[in-house]
């Protein structure tokens, strides 16, 4: 977070705000520096967002760690296919509420600022440059406190929080995958299809087209190569998260999910998911992270396939 003095008394209420949520971990961005950053997003993505209008962000991180498996709401009778961590609730609905309780808190009128969470906006770059974290070697951002064990979203808001004065810039090497990790491979190595360069490989970053997270929410054909690899995988894959010695903080951090906000829970019947119809499939989803339009009964069949292969 950047120094207190550095604040507009603006950018002051919004930061008190956030803390009083839980949301301590969070930075700012300048007009200027959110400028650069989206200079390349699409114009519709741009216009949706209310881009041009925003005068600075807000970038908060929300921690999430693994609790212990329940099969009590699977659905049915084992094997069981798995949901990540950070998906098993809908902490993507958890942020958001946070974030409009904060802004209104802060006394913000609701056409004054914009909520980003799981958006098609640079969530990571942007959380670089509020001063959150670096990017690590699997391309998540490891932020400073909860590593990569974390969900970020964040507000476009009506006034620069800095009065115009500008941020602080991000570290040398902030923004390129692993430069903050040193010579740590724990990643590397817990990647179950190698999709994650270590050390000395010759590249940086993540192969997308290897990674089991990627295919969890993409139409076939899924490489033969992640299909070997799937494991019990039905969303989410976290060998990464779990790997990164910078997430173990992350075992003391408070959880906000509300009970509305509960579900699917880590572990699901691949019995029923195989067997269920299309609107058993959505309504046991309905307002769970895996219930947004863009997920179809025939993906999740077709994960708990693999799954239970």
């Amino acid at each position: 977070m950047h120094a207190p003095e550095s604040l507009s008394p603006f950018a002051h209420a919004v930061s008190a705000s956030l803390a009083a949520r839980g949301l301590s971990e969070h930075g700012f961005i300048g007009a200027a520096e959110l400028g650069a950053a989206t200079s390349r997003v699409d114009a519709s993505v741009a216009a949706a967002y209310g881009l041009v209008q925003a005068r600075g962000a807000v970038i908060a991180a929300l921690p999430y760690r693994a609790g212990p498996d329940d099969a009590a709401g699977a659905g049915g009778p084992a094997p069981y296919a798995r949901v990540a961590p950070f998906a098993s609730a809908n902490r993507y609905a958890t942020l958001v509420r946070l974030l409009k309780e904060a802004a209104e808190s802060a006394g913000l009128p609701r056409h004054a600022f914009r909520i980003f969470v799981n958006s098609r906006l640079p969530e990571k770059p942007l959380a670089v440059l509020a001063g959150l974290g670096f990017i690590g070697r699997s391309s998540l951002l490891v932020e400073r406190e909860w590593g990569t064990s974390c969900l970020l979203g964040g507000m476009l808001l009506p006034e620069d929080p800095f009065g115009g004065r500008g941020g602080r810039p991000p570290e040398p090497g902030a923004l390129e995958p692993g430069v903050g990790c040193g010579s740590c491979r724990a990643c590397a190595d817990a990647c179950p299809t190698g999709a994650i360069a270590a050390p000395g490989s010759g590249r940086a970053g993540l192969d997308r087209l290897a990674c089991i997270q990627h295919w969890t929410t993409e139409p076939d054909p899924v490489p033969a190569r992640v299909t070997a690899a799937w494991g019990d995988t039905l969303y989410g894959c976290d060998a990464c998260v779990r790997a990164c010695p910078f997430s173990a903080g992350v075992r003391d951090a408070p959880d906000p999910v509300s009970p509305a906000e509960t579900g699917p829970g880590s572990l699901l019947s691949i019995p029923w998911l195989t067997g269920a119809s299309d609107g058993e499939l959505r309504e046991r989803f309905r307002g769970t992270a895996l219930g947004m339009k863009r997920f179809s009964p025939a993906l999740w069949r077709r994960n708990a396939r693999l799954a239970g292969k």
